[in-house]
């Protein structure tokens, strides 16, 4: 394969870091360092050498946990853009589309422990420590959904209809950052649902309402991240935490020039013409 990644089935079992990527670990902050001794897989699936391209691109501009990388791609897709030190798998695919998603991570082997799956179109640009300490408490961690309603999402509530659950207002996460630990039986469940509803209706493009309504039937209730988690953008209002901080970039829009020096005291808009974030409204004066 070249200069490429490691094209191979990964096998696992040692300790500590393996993943061999100490340019981002050495970018991290000494705390997350400290908190995660946590065996760590960071998990992407993508096909297509488009996508494995644009994954390269944000590998590079991401700062991650210290972890493994693993790749989980198809039979055929070049992985030469990826760096030597990243585990590629592949496996051959059922389904098409974004719910090859839910198939991969249903299918993981058993070797898995705490996982951070993430979008290929993201870009980690601070600590995210806290979502894989939470995972190991809650077994899920996610961040609601922009759209947020899982009922009027592209039409799921007919087969919300369909499954019998009364749409009364259900929380719709994206599903685009996950973490979660996969020694969990119930999460494991949860996920093999997920699976299992996509495969169901075939003709329903996207994947994240499933898992929504995976966890709702499972009666698996995730820890709910901040907006900094997976921070996405529509070019539309941007509601910054209050710590000021964008964490995940999560968009196919490139990361704004000005996402390390937002004010917590303004509300921001993302203006892709600029590709940066403008202030648009001045909030309230801080208590401290």
């Amino acid at each position: 394969m070249g200069g490429g990644a490691r094209d191979h089935r990964v096998t696992r079992g040692d300790e500590g870091p393996t993943s061999g990527l100490d340019s981002y670990s050495e970018q991290m902050p000494a705390p997350v360092d400290d908190a995660l001794h946590i065996p760590l897989s960071i998990v992407y699936v993508a096909w297509g050498a488009h996508y494995m391209e644009l994954l390269a691109k944000n590998l590079a501009a991401s700062i991650l946990p210290r972890g493994e990388v693993v790749v989980i791609t198809d039979e055929t897709t070049p992985t030469d853009a990826l760096p030597d030190a990243v585990t590629v798998v592949r496996r051959t695919f059922t389904t098409r589309g974004l719910h090859r998603k839910a198939e991969a991570l249903a299918e993981l082997s058993d070797d898995y422990r705490v996982v951070v799956f993430l979008d290929v179109d993201v870009t980690v640009l601070d600590d995210i420590s806290l979502g894989v300490l939470k995972s190991e408490i809650h077994g899920v961690c996610l961040v609601p959904d922009p759209h947020y309603s899982l009922g009027s999402y592209r039409g799921f509530g007919g087969f919300l209809e369909f499954k019998g659950v009364l749409d009364s207002g259900q929380l719709l996460y994206n599903a685009g950052v996950i973490f979660f630990d996969w020694r969990r039986p119930d999460v494991r469940e949860a996920f093999a649902l997920w699976n299992k509803l996509c495969q169901e209706a075939r003709d329903f493009a996207d994947d994240q309402p499933f898992l929504s309504l995976a966890l709702e039937l499972q009666r698996l209730h995730p820890y709910v991240l901040s907006p900094s988690f997976n921070f996405r953008s529509y070019g539309g209002w941007a509601s910054v935490p209050s710590s000021g901080r964008v964490r995940v970039w999560h968009s196919h829009r490139p990361v704004p020039e000005n996402v390390k020096d937002l004010s917590p005291r303004y509300q921001y808009r993302y203006e892709p013409d600029v590709q940066a974030f403008v202030p648009t409204r001045k909030l309230g004066t801080s208590l401290w």
